[in-house]
């Protein structure tokens, strides 16, 4: 019988995961709730071939404790940048391409997040405060 992975199968059988997970015969578009309900179990299902990473935002919030195992920028969603900002800060240094980066959609969460790394992100042609305004909210 095919299984209908939803949010409501993985709530339900996130538990049983060693009964019914088999990387031969799972759906690998539902990987990214792998990521969200089993990331306990993150060294038994982690494929980085078959991960769907269209759907990588979940990565970031529930394996980050993974990063160095999952992290790969040329596969990497880039739409998905917040979720680096907020979770993923420890690694800034690793993540953070400003070519790359999703400036539009997430330069807020940057400078709320990651205002220890204001040196290397800072681009005064992309925020209205001074370098040294946001170096001084920085130090607060």
């Amino acid at each position: 019988m095919k299984v209908e992975y939803d949010l409501n199968w993985f709530t339900a059988n996130a538990d049983e995961f060693d009964k019914w997970f088999d990387a031969e015969t799972f759906d690998w578009w539902y990987s990214y709730l792998l990521a969200k309900y089993c990331s306990k179990h993150f060294n038994k299902w982690w494929n980085v071939d078959k991960f769907n990473w269209v759907l990588v935002k979940y990565l970031p919030r529930y394996c980050s404790d993974h990063f160095d195992l999952w992290w790969d920028a040329s596969k990497y969603n880039w739409n998905f940048c917040d979720p680096l900002t907020i979770w993923c800060v420890k690694d800034f240094k690793k993540w953070f391409d400003p070519d790359k980066f999703n400036w539009k959609e997430s330069k807020g969460q940057l400078r709320y997040s990651c205002l220890d790394y204001v040196s290397i992100w800072y681009d005064s042609s992309k925020f209205e405060e001074s370098y040294d305004e946001l170096l001084i909210k920085s130090i607060k």
